[in-house]
């Protein structure tokens, strides 16, 4: 059967309190995170910001890439292989008001446990994992450890 590649990008919306945005898609009755296809001309981080505004009435602040997902499915409509890839950043809400699109009939602002409770999809799942994992190794001003870009060592040895 024929093969189609497609690209989508989508976020982990996640507020100040560590609360994070899950949408209920109303024809399949799942958990999911925002996110969706590119269009032509697009980056991914412009997709993203589109996707999360589109989706959940919010704009955001893209605060780093977490990771990038990949899998196949068959969609018999088409009669077509799909092989996906979608990128996903962690992201601050900066504005707007939580309206969910149509396509969605909940939104809910969740802790850790119950996103892994209520989301259906592993990667969905590996995705917020991953999103926990950088906060949780980020320092209280929210940078990731490690020198800032520009710091050097010091020259200076102990006495």
């Amino acid at each position: 059967r024929p093969t189609r590649l497609l690209r989508s990008s989508g976020a982990v919306v996640m507020k100040a309190d560590r609360r994070v945005l899950l949408l209920r898609k109303r024809d399949e009755q799942v958990w999911c995170l925002p996110k969706g296809t590119m269009e032509p001309g697009e980056t991914v981080k412009e997709t993203a910001l589109r996707e999360v505004r589109e989706e959940t009435g919010l704009q955001v602040k893209l605060l780093r890439p977490l990771k990038e997902v990949r899998y196949a499915y068959y969609w018999p409509p088409h009669r077509l292989n799909y092989h996906k890839r979608v990128a996903y950043f962690l992201a601050e809400p900066i504005g707007g008001r939580l309206r969910p699109e149509a396509e969605f009939d909940g939104a809910r602002w969740v802790s850790r446990s119950e996103a892994m409770r209520l989301l259906s999809w592993q990667n969905d799942k590996d995705v917020i994992a991953r999103a926990y994992g950088v906060i949780r190794s980020a320092t209280p001003s929210g940078r990731t450890r490690g020198p800032s870009p520009g710091a050097r060592r010091s020259t200076r040895r102990p006495a």
